[in-house]
């Protein structure tokens, strides 16, 4: 296990990314709401990152080999446990645990489907690229897929309740800052020299393009969803990182974020999570770091599926 590679934690890195799209792929299929297919994805984040505090009843036979390359002493195996044990796992049980997060989540966010079907759609010859990666041509046993939504129970201790990135952010920012896109802009006054700057949590204000745009980036993002920082950071940061990373992409700048929205944020989140006030600055550097690993994700998700 010593010899875990940084090209075997990139390998393990694209089966989790093809995990996660063949997830939000049978869960599209299905006609699940964004809620369910946001579900799948975070669990199958949480297996990966809490892969090694598994009960030892609970992991197979097949995940020995993973477990020995996840607690490796290679450098490339500590920095990413959860790409390790996924680069030597085999493809045909990851893929089953794709599978059973779909089926969990269905029940965990009230669009509960069949098991039948959730392995109807994993074999469909029409599911699109799934079908041209690395899975088997055939989906798992259905026992692998209820032994694997038996394993995440067990590492959530059976408590998989999960709050939309949507609902966190209104609450985060204030349900009466969220404006309409006039409104907002009259408000904001980007551009008008004599505009007095807006302080504390005035700075907190958003139009509702970019609150409805820091909501896609949460709920249909892939580059979000790949990325694994659901289970890294806590959801205020979370929340003020999907922001920045929607003002990105917003073309009028009337109704952009106001100047020192990461200060603000920073200073709302230390507060909601009872932080000494000098974690103010760390925080607003974690909201800066998740927005730019977003943008990395989407940067390695396109060298991965360079070929599609």
């Amino acid at each position: 296990t010593s010899s875990v590679t940084a090209a075997d934690v990139d390998a393990g890195r694209g089966k989790i990314y093809d995990a996660i799209r063949l997830a939000l792929d049978v869960s599209l299929r299905l006609q699940q709401p964004m809620k369910t297919q946001c579900a799948a994805a975070y669990y199958l984040h949480y297996f990966f990152k809490h892969c090694l505090t598994e009960p030892d009843d609970s992991a197979p036979p097949s995940a020995k080999a993973a477990i020995a390359a996840a607690s490796s002493d290679a450098a490339a195996a500590k920095r990413d446990p959860g790409a390790a044990y996924a680069a030597v796992w085999p493809e045909d049980e990851v893929a089953g645990l794709a599978l059973a997060c779909v089926h969990l989540a269905g029940k965990a966010t009230d669009a509960p489907a069949r098991l039948t079907h959730v392995l109807e759609h994993a074999r469909d010859p029409k599911r699109g690229v799934m079908g041209r990666r690395h899975w088997p041509l055939a989906a798992p046993w259905r026992d692998t897929v209820l032994a694997g939504e038996q394993r995440i129970l067990r590492l959530f201790g059976y408590d998989v309740r999960l709050s939309m990135g949507d609902k966190v952010l209104k609450a985060f920012v204030g349900e009466d800052r969220i404006l309409e896109d006039e409104a907002y802009r009259a408000y904001a006054r980007h551009g008008h020299a004599a505009a007095a700057p807006k302080k504390g949590d005035e700075r907190l204000a958003l139009s509702k393009t970019v609150f409805e745009g820091a909501a896609n980036v949460m709920m249909r993002g892939l580059s979000w969803a790949c990325s694994g920082l659901q289970v890294q950071q806590e959801s205020h940061i979370l929340v003020a990182a999907a922001v920045l990373v929607a003002d990105r992409s917003v073309e009028d700048a009337g109704l952009r974020i106001i100047a020192g929205f990461v200060d603000a944020a920073a200073q709302r989140a230390t507060a909601l999570l009872k932080e000494p006030a000098k974690m103010v600055t760390l925080n607003a550097t974690k909201i800066r770091g998740v927005a730019g690993e977003v943008e990395t994700t989407r940067r390695r998700l396109d060298a991965y599926y360079s070929d599609e």
